[in-house]
């Protein structure tokens, strides 16, 4: 399995990016918090593996599509995309406070009945606002959810996201009658990070 071979890339510039540390690792590709070095802020920077089917390649864009088109609250905001020399791709997306549900579950299994009802309408309005917008999620579960401090949850990692034609449609609509009249559903504003 090549994702137990790659080597950590920590350290290393890519683009205008300095990668500071893994901080996750897939199957097709890893995720560095990284350093934007025009300005410093800091984002998740996930890369696509070299050797990564055309397939892959088509979905990693779509997720990038998705990702920086749709504003939701409750869903990571993506902002930066790019190929690397090697033909590698990439994308930034909000860096997340917190940890990963997954492991959040795992050392607390004494959650209150109100609380977890509380988690369940936060990632039921995320998911049920993609499916507005026409996009189908299909691998949501804890490990795709990040907590924060206060509770808040964020759902990340699109990678197997189907979009619709209603999603095409509504991305071209947003595209034609300009900024002023986007539709925004959620957070606004977020690409103003970037600069």
């Amino acid at each position: 399995m090549a994702y137990l071979t790659r080597p950590n890339l920590a350290g290393t510039i890519l683009a205008d990016f300095e990668l500071a540390q893994q901080v996750g690792r897939g199957y097709y590709g890893d995720v560095y918090e990284a350093i934007y070095r025009p300005n410093g802020k800091r984002f998740a920077l996930k890369l696509l593996d070299a050797d990564a089917t055309e397939d892959m390649r088509r979905r990693f864009r779509s997720e990038f599509k998705v990702l920086s088109t749709l504003e939701i609250k409750g869903l990571v905001a993506a902002y930066h995309f790019g190929e690397l020399a090697d033909g590698r791709l990439f994308f930034t997306t909000d860096l997340l406070p917190g940890q990963n549900f997954e492991r959040y579950l795992r050392t607390h299994r004494d959650t209150r009945p109100d609380r977890a009802l509380e988690w369940t309408l936060q990632i039921a309005e995320v998911i049920s606002t993609l499916h507005a917008e026409g996009v189908l999620h299909r691998d949501l579960k804890p490990g795709n959810i990040q907590i924060d401090d206060k509770g808040d949850l964020t759902v990340y990692d699109l990678g197997s996201c189907k979009c619709t034609p209603v999603f095409y449609a509504e991305t071209e609509r947003r595209y034609i009658t300009g900024p002023e009249d986007r539709h925004i559903t959620g957070a606004s504003e977020r690409r103003n990070l970037c600069t």
